[in-house]
């Protein structure tokens, strides 16, 4: 895929995003610990696509995506900020929080600690996250490469 490719595919990772997000938006309002594993593992699929959508958007690659930032929504943050993508307040203690347990598997363990206020808290906060992404790539300062 070529550079070109790449930032047109930004568009779609959004999409997806948004997609993830309405998924665990539906499954949060049904409340119990069995939806709370299902809810976090979306939610953190929408953050690491939108995340991700910025970083192509500045000239970064899918490879790149893939190899260096993985699932690691840490990483993720790291180079969308490197970017000059500001996060929403909340984001990067929920990014610290989530990334560990997203990347290998163990959002399970983690579920938990989650009441239905968090998981509701945790998507508020991740809709205007895609919000100020949406933003920010229609922003003409959103066009410079990731240095």
């Amino acid at each position: 895929m070529d550079q070109e490719d790449d930032r047109s595919l930004s568009a779609v990772f959004l999409e997806r995003a948004e997609e993830f997000l309405s998924g665990a938006a539906s499954a949060g309002g049904r409340t119990g610990a069995d939806m709370t594993e299902p809810v976090l593992h979306l939610t953190c699929c929408a953050l690491e696509l939108s995340l991700k959508a910025v970083v192509l958007h500045h000239d970064g690659s899918d490879e790149r995506n893939r190899v260096e930032i993985r699932h690691s929504l840490t990483k993720a943050l790291a180079a969308a900020d490197r970017a000059g993508f500001r996060a929403v307040p909340g984001l990067a203690a929920a990014a610290r929080h989530l990334s560990h347990s997203y990347e290998t598997h163990g959002l399970h363990a983690l579920a938990t600690a989650f009441s239905p206020d968090d998981v509701s808290s945790l998507i508020s906060m991740s809709r205007a996250h895609i919000e100020s992404v949406r933003a920010h790539m229609a922003s003409p300062a959103a066009s410079r490469p990731i240095p």
